[in-house]
């Protein structure tokens, strides 16, 4: 109902929570116990209770927040903002691009599936775009050496900054002239 808006939070969430898992798994110091119980997980009933205890959130991200405490918090404050944007069902997400107008006697709801707000459609991809990048963080955690090889923790670090530089000029644009 609302520009398949909130099914992109929902892949953007799984980005996250992936990238979360696979660095719980890298730190674990007992090398593999982590990895053999999220590879056993639906073996039986107690293999799937131990892997859901395993991996919930506040545990991955404590390991991501004792390798990165500034992208941990950056990436769970975007984590979070997608479950309020539709990640989980909530009327957020499901009436995000609805509009009602009010005429003398009636009042008409229109949903924009094929025409979503510009704002709305920015914030998604802005979203994702951030998700993206604090994903490549978190693999940087895992792989260091891969990422300095390659010259991509450098290239990361001016994603952020083209980032920013991007939506910066996008809100001076639709803002108008200043007020000078």
């Amino acid at each position: 109902m609302s520009g398949q808006m909130p099914e992109a939070f929902c892949l953007i969430r799984s980005v996250i929570e992936t990238s979360w898992y696979a660095l719980h798994i890298a730190r674990d110091p007992k090398v593999t116990q982590r990895a053999e119980c999220w590879l056993r997980r639906n073996e039986t009933d107690d293999a799937k209770r131990r892997c859901k205890q395993e991996f919930t959130i506040s545990r991955v991200v404590a390991t991501h927040r004792n390798c990165d405490s500034v992208t941990a918090g950056q990436l769970h404050t975007i984590y979070e903002r997608t479950i309020d944007a539709g990640a989980h069902p909530n009327q957020f997400g499901a009436m995000g691009s609805m509009m009602s107008f009010d005429a003398a006697d009636q009042i008409t709801y229109s949903v924009g599936i094929l025409y979503p707000a510009q704002l709305q459609v920015l914030f998604t991809v802005k979203t994702a775009a951030e998700a993206a990048i604090g994903g490549l963080k978190v693999f940087a955690q895992i792989f260091p050496e891969r990422f300095r090889l390659v010259g991509l923790d450098e290239n990361v670090e001016s994603l952020v900054s083209e980032l920013n530089v991007i939506f910066l000029n996008y809100r001076e644009a639709s803002s108008g002239p200043s007020a000078a």
